[in-house]
């Protein structure tokens, strides 16, 4: 990604309020004048500081982006559920005991879905 690129995600996550200069401050342990001057393009060459202002802006946008698909997902099997449960309230109750079963196999990467 170039500088231009960078620069329009990090201007677009601002306006959205997605994150804000003081929040990519203190994730990175930059004093929030650099990380102002950074996100305004007052950098020279993309390094250092700007260039880890530029990458988190980017996990940022990839983890929001992921946050949406799985919202949209879990929108989908819960229609799908509901529509089990009323053609075969036996077959939602063993889908529901299954989903219990997966998630008692797998504590950790539930516990970090949820979060």
């Amino acid at each position: 990604m170039n500088r231009d690129r960078y620069l329009q995600l990090i201007a677009r996550l601002l306006s959205a309020r997605v994150i804000t200069q003081t929040a990519i401050g203190e994730a990175l342990d930059i004093h929030p004048s650099q990380v102002s001057r950074i996100c305004a393009g007052d950098f020279k060459r993309l390094d250092g500081n700007a260039l880890r202002v530029c990458k988190y802006a980017q996990q940022v946008a990839a983890r929001t982006q992921t946050g949406r698909g799985a919202g949209r997902v879990a929108g989908e099997l819960e229609g799908k559920l509901t529509q089990l449960l009323v053609a075969s309230p036996d077959a939602a109750l063993a889908v529901g005991a299954l989903i219990d079963a997966l998630l008692a196999t797998s504590p950790a990467d539930t516990a970090a879905a949820g979060a």
